[in-house]
């Protein structure tokens, strides 16, 4: 990822390097084991990192301090919100999943919703619009929701289509 004139990136080992200057540079010493995802935020200063093998496990890396804030655990899915610092969240319990909204610039965690289905993912597409989606399968049909933040209503955007597969672009 790109941060002013400087590049970060993992290599093959799971560091963080960055390069600046004609220069490179380790810039932490904690190794990312089976990474799944790598994902900026909208100003590229703090980077969501999805990793894990059977379960994901969620951190949010801080270029400029370079630390990891790990998100809590079983936590399934996660979004930036697309103008502030700020991602929303699924974690998992037994009965359900909430839907959290975590505030990196207060550090406060907001619940915004109980849902009863689980294994969805997750886009925050607008200021107040957060889509789930069901994990894409070929074999089984799956469907597109929407959440308005402010009323906190949900409704189907798009129902039951076979090999549902979407990534939104802002």
């Amino acid at each position: 990822w790109l941060q002013g004139d400087q590049i970060y990136y993992l290599n093959l080992e799971g560091e963080i390097y960055k390069i600046s200057g004609g220069s490179e540079s380790k810039i932490t010493d904690q190794k990312i084991t089976d990474l799944r995802s790598v994902d900026a935020s909208f100003d590229n200063s703090l980077v969501l990192v999805s990793f894990g093998l059977n379960k994901p496990s969620f951190s949010v890396f801080d270029a400029a301090s370079a630390t990891f804030r790990p998100l809590p655990q079983n936590t399934l899915a996660a979004a930036w919100d697309p103008k502030a610092n700020r991602i929303a969240y699924l974690r998992e319990t037994a009965a359900n999943s909430n839907l959290n909204i975590l505030s990196l610039t207060t550090n406060k965690t907001a619940e915004i919703i109980k849902l009863n289905q689980k294994g969805l993912e997750l886009d925050w597409v607008g200021p107040n619009e957060i889509y789930f989606t069901q994990k894409p399968s070929a074999l089984a049909p799956g469907s597109l929701w929407s959440i308005n933040l402010s009323t906190k209503k949900i409704k189907s955007v798009i129902k039951d289509e076979s090999g549902l597969m979407i990534l939104w672009s802002q």
